[in-house]
């Protein structure tokens, strides 16, 4: 009696820790074009590894219908909010990971799932406090006052860096917007006071039908807006520091192939490890402003991560 007792206590052990997967389901919320980058360059980290064992089958989110994947023998990959929701509701045992995703709304879904930390993850969306202090010193080197505006979706990331950077002699002015109609005087009052302004993920902020009234609006106080999407710089910033979706997939495969046998099958959240430096050129002239090249720039980033991670 008491061995079974006890049999049955070990096994209710395990039956909460993510098991060994031998394939992975890749779900996207919509086949945007981030999405299927992501999913082309996963396939393609894949088919690079001689040793990967891992199946691989990706679809798109059901509509109005529950998500049915392999439980406890896949790992899922959520692209976008709407599918991460969908994919925490799965077995407790079937690991799941997170991309293009906010880290706040990762963090209402992961509470609200009543998942174990060790079996959902994500790949942030936001670039690592030290190599973002960077960047803005490598591009900007004379700037001392960097503005941001902010919300609920990045206040908390904001902060951390705001504090990281004081460190380093760079002072992070936030400004909290928490009324669409007053983005644009919030932004006028920001750039006023500072050197730049700085977008970071935030979709409540820096989205498509506001990029052009920001960079319009810092044009005019002839202040550079350094960014977190190529999109965005071309669009007119100033420089962007990022991690597209193939960066992301990159990544995503890695953890995927680690994590395979693990005892514990996901890592913590991860900020992104791969990235690319984008300067634009034409708005560096119009804003008479000298910048490196992209590469150099990137080669300084990527010897001071090194350095972080010895």
């Amino acid at each position: 009696m008491w061995f079974a007792c006890c049999f049955f206590a070990v096994m209710c052990l395990f039956s909460e820790v993510a098991l060994a997967y031998t394939g992975v389901t890749i779900v996207m919320s919509s086949k945007t074009e981030a999405n299927l980058a992501f999913v082309e360059q996963f396939k393609t980290e894949l088919a690079g590894n001689e040793n990967n064992t891992l199946n691989l089958k990706v679809i798109e989110l059901p509509a109005r219908k529950r998500l049915v994947v392999a439980e406890n023998s896949e790992l899922v990959i959520a692209l976008g909010a709407k599918a991460l929701e969908a994919a925490s509701k799965l077995s407790h045992t079937t690991p799941v990971l997170a991309v293009h995703t906010p880290s706040l709304a990762y963090e209402q879904i992961l509470e609200k799932s009543l998942r174990d930390a060790s079996n959902m993850s994500m790949i942030m969306q936001n670039q690592p406090y030290a190599r973002q202090i960077n960047f803005i010193q490598l591009v900007l080197p004379a700037a001392k006052n960097i503005g941001s505006l902010v919300n609920g979706n990045s206040q908390t990331y904001a902060e951390q860096l705001k504090t990281q950077a004081d460190k380093k002699g760079l002072n992070v002015q936030l400004t909290h917007l928490n009324d669409p109609s007053m983005l644009i005087p919030e932004l006028k009052t920001l750039l006023e006071a500072n050197d730049a302004l700085l977008a970071i993920p935030d979709t409540a902020v820096y989205k498509p039908d506001t990029a052009q009234s920001i960079l319009m609006t810092s044009y005019q106080f002839k202040k550079p807006v350094l960014c977190y999407s190529l999109s965005y710089a071309k669009a007119g910033a100033l420089a962007a520091l990022y991690s597209s979706s193939r960066h992301l997939a990159k990544q995503a495969a890695e953890i995927a192939q680690q994590s395979q046998n693990a005892e514990s099958a996901l890592p913590l959240p991860q900020a992104p490890k791969y990235f690319s430096v984008y300067v634009n050129r034409q708005v560096a002239r119009l804003l008479n402003i000298e910048v490196n090249k992209d590469v150099a720039i990137f080669q300084e980033l990527l010897a001071a991560d090194n350095l972080q991670n010895e």
